[in-house]
């Protein structure tokens, strides 16, 4: 279950959760290692999860520490607000997810996993479900923009984000920027040229296996030994690790 279904379902106001029954882990915040500065409006950062370290652009405003941590059956997710912003007042969020192994019967796990988000968010969202599926350049990767125009608990807010879905080695991982804000109508339109930054910013992110290749291609404004240097050796105690 996604935080956007938790949202609807009242199990907590903070993040993408996946699932009522879960356990919240009360853990020291982690910081997401900076990278690479290679602009005032691009901070690189990187977060360890089961054998895989997930890298990703932290867009400015947002905190370089994780504001939550939550595990659950086979799942374990880690999110970050923008500064200043809590469980209860938060208006954007990046969240990392992982979903150990594969769906079974498929091919293609990224759009299975996808696919299951979405059915969960509609089922919690009747009445005011949206969702786009939006085109990705491998099947390794499956993407979408999808919410709630109206939370019906509460039917001033609504929830929405852009998700992507990527196939790793042994694991499907979803990278996520979502927005908790005022409620709309279907007639309105959502903010064209907001969701294409965060596609653009979410789209560059890479799943690296620890101490091997990464899952997809490195973009080549990422082949550097600058890049290479920044990367923080992951203390063993540190390692996440997929339940």
């Amino acid at each position: 279950m996604t935080s956007l279904t938790k949202l609807l379902v009242a199990c907590a106001t903070s993040a993408l959760v996946l699932g009522c029954t879960q356990t919240k882990v009360q853990a020291p915040p982690v910081a997401a290692a900076p990278v690479e500065q290679k602009a005032e409006t691009e901070r690189w950062a990187w977060q360890p999860i089961a054998r895989d370290d997930l890298h990703f652009l932290l867009p400015q405003g947002f905190s370089a520490k994780s504001s939550f941590v939550n595990s659950g059956e086979g799942t374990y997710e880690v999110g970050y607000y923008r500064a200043g912003e809590t469980a209860l007042n938060w208006t954007q969020a990046i969240r990392l997810v992982g979903y150990r192994g594969f769906p079974p019967d498929t091919k293609t796990p990224a759009q299975q996993v996808l696919k299951n988000i979405a059915a969960q968010v509609r089922n919690a969202c009747p009445t005011g479900f949206m969702y786009e599926d939006r085109p990705t350049p491998v099947k390794t990767r499956a993407a979408a923009v999808m919410g709630c125009r109206v939370l019906p608990l509460d039917p001033t807010k609504s929830a929405f984000g852009y998700y992507l879905s990527e196939q790793g080695q042994e694991n499907v991982y979803m990278f996520i920027h979502e927005s908790h804000q005022d409620a709309f109508s279907d007639k309105d339109v959502l903010p064209k040229d907001v969701l294409a930054k965060w596609q653009g910013e979410i789209d560059r992110s890479l799943i690296c296996r620890r101490g091997g290749e990464c899952a997809i291609q490195v973009p080549k404004d990422l082949e550097s030994e600058q890049f290479l240097k920044a990367l923080v050796p992951v203390p063993p105690d540190s390692v996440v690790r997929v339940k």
